[in-house]
């Protein structure tokens, strides 16, 4: 600086230094790194809120099954984003596989083949014993109509 600092009319000169190039290229590139892992954390969370239900925390992961005389339905879902769906006990045994998502309450199944089912979906207190039995899965299909399916 010069100039006298008590004097109110004189005036201050700065004299900066300018970093060196290197200096610079560390700055940039522990700014990349910096941003690279805020970006990897904001899909991060992005994937962890998309897998909760409206705060709840809860996901389908597990085996559900529904029971209509010697009708069986089973989804067993994985941590990992995949499904697989068994019907059998009519004589007519189905299986498939896929992957699942999970967007607030609707639950989207797409297999390996066909189009994508979506349902609105919960985990809740089973109506069959007014609440006081276990957890149960609620799925609602797309024609309003709505199961419950017991953890296997």
């Amino acid at each position: 600086m010069t100039g006298d600092p008590n004097s109110c009319g004189s005036k201050t000169t700065q004299t900066k230094e300018r970093p060196q190039v290197s200096q610079l290229k560390v700055s940039i590139s522990t700014a990349m790194k910096v941003i690279a892992a805020m970006a990897g954390f904001a899909v991060a969370a992005i994937f962890i809120s998309s897998s909760q239900v409206a705060g709840q925390g809860r996901t389908p992961v597990g085996a559900w099954e529904v029971q209509h005389g010697p009708l069986h339905i089973v989804y067993a879902f994985a941590n990992d984003g995949t499904y697989t769906y068994q019907r059998y006990g009519t004589g007519r045994e189905e299986e498939e596989t896929g992957v699942y998502a999970v967007q607030g309450d609707r639950l989207i199944v797409k297999p390996e083949s066909g189009p994508q089912r979506v349902f609105r979906w919960r985990i809740g207190p089973d109506p069959a014993t007014a609440g006081y039995g276990g957890q149960v899965l609620f799925l609602r299909y797309q024609d309003d109509r709505e199961e419950f399916f017991y953890p296997q």
